[in-house]
């Protein structure tokens, strides 16, 4: 079996990433909740059983999206102990979480743009 070796500044690259693609989901959500208010008065009452699902979701969102970077903080703090430059083998265990952080990363970028397009489509029938 091949071991792979990863950098520790390969993984503070990822966080950062991750970070910043957080931020972006971060500054849709406060678009999403600003456009609601706009379409709000112009709707009949099964529509605001809609807004309120959106609502929730966004509220949801933000939930995630604070959790993961408060994670992400923790873990690049812990990977800023050792030297950017070291190397580790792929079935140590920084490695194994990492691999974990990236799944789930994953999974929410997938469950936010499910959301998004539900809410677009929404916005599509009532505006």
């Amino acid at each position: 079996m091949v071991k792979e070796n990863v950098r520790i500044s390969d993984f503070h690259f990822d966080h950062k990433l991750w970070m910043n693609e957080l931020k972006f989901f971060e500054m849709q959500l406060d678009v999403f909740e600003e456009r609601l208010e706009e379409v709000v008065p112009n709707l009949d009452r099964a529509a605001m059983a809609e807004v309120e699902v959106f609502q929730n979701k966004i509220i949801r969102q933000r939930e995630v999206t604070d959790e993961l970077k408060h994670k992400f903080r923790l873990r690049d703090a812990k990977l800023s102990n050792f030297s950017s430059d070291q190397t580790i083998e792929t079935d140590n265990v920084l490695f194994a979480e990492h691999r974990s952080e990236r799944e789930e990363m994953q999974i929410y970028i997938k469950l936010y743009q499910e959301m998004r397009e539900k809410y677009m489509s929404f916005l599509e029938r009532y505006t």
